[in-house]
């Protein structure tokens, strides 16, 4: 769990800036950002953004997990999705490039 919220503490921020954009507001998720901005504050949401919200945007977990995540985005009409290492926890770059070639081949396969 300890992982997940630094994930989220990491990425939150980022999907707060792009709130109102024309690609968040096309999503129900995006728009729910939104909302938890214009209730709570930008700050509050990008540090406390809640799981089912991150999880429609951001792929965590093994490489089967992120390779799902990826394909349920290509299946949903993404151009591309950008496989990128987390730097939350205490993964070594090595590590964190491995699982992305992983879910790179498995989605592949």
């Amino acid at each position: 769990m300890a992982a997940r919220r630094e994930l989220a503490e990491w990425a939150g921020p980022r999907l707060v800036d792009m709130a109102g954009s024309p690609e968040m507001i096309a999503t129900e998720a995006g728009r729910a950002i939104g909302a938890l901005v214009q209730d709570r504050g930008a700050q509050a949401v990008g540090r406390d953004l809640p799981f089912e919200v991150l999880d429609e945007f951001v792929a965590a977990g093994n490489a089967s997990a992120c390779a799902r995540m990826a394909r349920r985005l290509l299946n949903a009409g993404a151009d591309r999705v950008a496989l990128v290492p987390n730097p939350a926890g205490l993964r070594t770059t090595d590590s964190m490039v491995d699982q992305i070639r992983a879910a790179a081949t498995l989605l592949h396969d």
